[in-house]
């Protein structure tokens, strides 16, 4: 009768449990993750510019957070009234032009639109750094 190679069995097996485990783990981690994504997902938890370089203590940055979480679904508000009114204005200027210039401004703004994306194309597609203007010598007349 034939013995099971018993050599090959116990790594797997181990093999088995070690990864098993990972797996809890790694649930576990995940759903303490996805509780955590949902308070750092909203756009105002974030540090002010250079905030990031002064070392700042873990209770700080939280206090930062919170600062700006209450400040900014107002912000948010102004900034769609801003929107909004800039959107008036441009109707009322409009409303002073003929029909002609209606026309023009039309062509210039669909130009404008095709040639900055353009030149986004040309921006990208260069990688030359762009070069310094030569430097004026100031001349001392005596």
């Amino acid at each position: 009768m034939r013995r099971p190679n018993v050599t090959y069995l116990a790594p797997l097996l181990a093999l088995g449990i070690a990864s098993s485990s990972f797996l809890a783990i790694a649930q576990t981690k995940a759903k303490s993750a996805q509780k955590d994504d949902a308070a750092e997902t909203s756009k105002y938890r974030r540090l002010p510019t250079y905030y990031g370089q002064l070392e700042l203590k873990d209770d700080q940055k939280e206090d930062i957070y919170k600062i700006r979480e209450s400040f900014g679904a107002r912000i948010d508000d102004l900034e769609a009234q801003l929107e909004e009114l800039r959107g008036q204005m441009n109707k009322e200027i409009e409303g002073v032009l003929t029909t002609t210039q209606k026309s023009a401004l039309s062509k210039l703004k669909a130009g404008n639109k095709s040639s900055s994306s353009a030149k986004k194309e040309d921006k990208e597609d260069s990688d030359e750094k762009p070069k310094a203007a030569p430097k004026k010598k100031s001349s001392t007349a005596k």
